[in-house]
């Protein structure tokens, strides 16, 4: 796999297309006047999903304005038993998006540890194939995505073996986000705690106990709003994902009488509690401490930020707590209970979990609800570039009695290129190369060949249109950003290439407008069949290419 950045001329990367023949997929459009907005649709009675509705079922209203529906897709899960569903059949924004984050910062580490086997034993007994994992951690500098949403479950295994652990990843990620290692990876390298015969184990308890040390001395109230402030900038990031997203979030939570007040449930809570009523009878204000009593403002409207935040994204936050069952004399039960992380789920309109043990039954009921999705698409038209929040509203034609729906609340209007934020951009791109449409507005011709010899893999080669490529550009030099990813039958990228070139228009603007520009490398890849998938952008002007074509790689003599 190679990453890199270059400079001018006829060198370099990409591809596609052995035989050039095309997949006839839907298409992206990358230019912000034409915007075309996919909403994923969960309908419930009693708790079980709704099946067999259409199109003509459901009416969507933007704002106040009733919106045609122009697509309709319908992805049923739960009836699929024998694997029918494959990524080619489930479009990106009808795909389940899971995140799993561990709270490094308020958790134990022997509670990391726990909470870690638990997750990868949710991911490889109940969530189906088509489903897209993320993986992220909490911590002291905040919250980070160490992988991007991906189908590829030996990567996740590393990121959740790892936990951003650099002394245990080995080669270069690529700076999407979506390939943590370019090392080989599988059950023999990612073992009982083990990555690579290095023993992650030991190597997170010492890192997480440096941690929690240094973080000893620090004030409560500062460790919630520093906890809802950095979620709440999570949420934005993962808000340019399509698709309806579940943050599965694992910690031991934390101190919840700052933000809510005392409680009655533990017994010095309920002498605590008893002591400032007293005092507040019998007229000594000066012993009442109303943040103790009532709770802190805000610290409650941090939270409620936050989980603005996340409905906006179209996400739930799954809370799990790690701790275990604690004693009522324990440091941690006065320092932290299950109140705090119940209202963030609630307030996010996701599930709390009390207890880590067999999280796949526990989650069982979430993943049947979620199991059927319908994904309704409209085009909005004429809508200014301003990346304002536009709500949405879904409503079921002829509904059953008690039938509950659950879809994206809105959307975000357009929004200039140049303003997006590089982490929105990259998980935006990263979308589009896992995803199923091609498209956009950089005209590309691929083509890959066998390599000659030995060797197996593809050489690669794309023509990029030079005039479609300088659209709205405004300058004599610019960046260019090339991609091409393949994947395999089951998700895996199998191999990558990334690199930046940067063209002078000074010494090359009018052969870049005759003749467009040649890009050349060379993908390593073993025999079978392949997605191959090529985009080429313009970083100033966003102006995209995207092409997806079927590859054969043939066995060597």
């Amino acid at each position: 796999m190679t990453s890199s950045t270059c400079g001018i001329a006829r060198t370099l990367l990409l591809a596609s297309c052995l035989a050039t023949t095309a997949l006839a997929q839907d298409r992206f459009s990358d230019v912000t006047d034409v915007l075309v907005v996919d909403i994923p649709v969960q309908v419930m009675v009693d708790g079980e999903p709704l099946r067999d509705l259409t199109a003509a079922d459901f009416e969507v209203r933007d704002g106040r304005k009733k919106r045609e529906i122009i697509g309709f897709e319908a992805i049923d899960l739960g009836a699929d038993s024998e694997g029918v569903y494959s990524t080619a059949d489930v479009s990106g924004p009808a795909r389940r998006h899971f995140l799993f984050m561990f709270d490094l910062a308020l958790s134990s580490p022997h509670a990391v540890l726990r909470a870690r086997r638990a997750a990868q034993e949710l991911i490889a007994s109940s969530l189906h194939s088509t489903d897209l994992v993320a993986v992220g951690i909490y911590s002291t500098a905040g919250s980070q995505i160490l992988l991007g949403f991906t189908g590829d479950r030996d990567q996740i295994d590393v990121a959740i073996e790892t936990l951003g652990m650099r002394s245990l990843i080995h080669g270069s990620p690529d700076p999407l986000g979506i390939v943590l290692t370019d090392q080989p990876v599988g059950p023999a390298s990612v073992r009982n705690g083990e990555v690579g015969g290095i023993d992650a184990n030991a190597e997170l308890t010492e890192i997480l106990t440096q941690m929690q040390d240094a973080a000893a001395g620090s004030a409560d109230q500062n460790t919630i709003l520093a906890l809802s402030s950095s979620l709440g900038a999570l949420a934005q990031m993962i808000g340019s994902v399509q698709g309806r997203k579940h943050v599965v979030f694992f910690s031991e939570g934390f101190n919840s009488t700052i933000p809510f007040g005392l409680g009655v449930e533990r017994e010095i809570e309920r002498q605590q509690a008893q002591a400032q009523a007293e005092a507040a009878m019998t007229g000594r204000y000066w012993d009442v401490n109303s943040d103790l009593r009532f709770g802190n403002t805000s610290t409650l409207a941090s939270i409620d930020e936050m989980a603005k935040e996340f409905v906006r994204a179209g996400a739930a936050v799954h809370t799990v707590d790690i701790g275990g069952i604690r004693a009522d004399n324990d440091v941690r039960a006065r320092s932290s209970s299950n109140d705090g992380l119940f209202v963030i789920a609630d307030k996010t309109g996701g599930e709390f979990y009390r207890s880590y043990n067999d999280l796949g039954a526990a989650m069982g009921k979430l993943l049947e609800r979620t199991s059927v999705t319908y994904v309704l698409t409209i085009q909005p038209t004429d809508l200014p570039p301003t990346g304002r929040y536009r709500t949405l509203s879904v409503k079921l034609k002829n509904k059953p009695r008690g039938a509950q729906i659950v879809h994206r609340p809105g959307y975000f209007a357009p929004k200039p290129y140049s303003e997006q934020t590089a982490i929105e951009r990259r998980m935006f791109t990263a979308q589009l190369l896992l995803g199923e449409r091609e498209g956009g507005s950089v005209g590309l011709e691929v083509e890959a060949r066998p390599l000659d010899g030995s060797k197996s893999g593809l050489d690669l080669s794309v023509q990029v249109d030079g005039p479609s490529l300088l659209q709205e550009l405004r300058g004599t030099k610019f960046p260019a950003e090339f991609f091409a990813y393949a994947l395999d039958s089951n998700g895996k990228v199998r191999d990558f290439i990334s690199r930046t070139v940067m063209f002078d228009l000074d010494t090359i603007g009018q052969q870049l407008r005759d003749e467009g520009h040649l890009l050349t490398a060379r993908l390593e890849l073993p025999p079978g069949e392949y997605s191959l998938r090529t985009l080429v952008r313009n970083t100033v002007t966003g102006r995209t290419g995207l092409r997806i074509t079927r590859v054969q790689v043939p066995e060597r003599l």
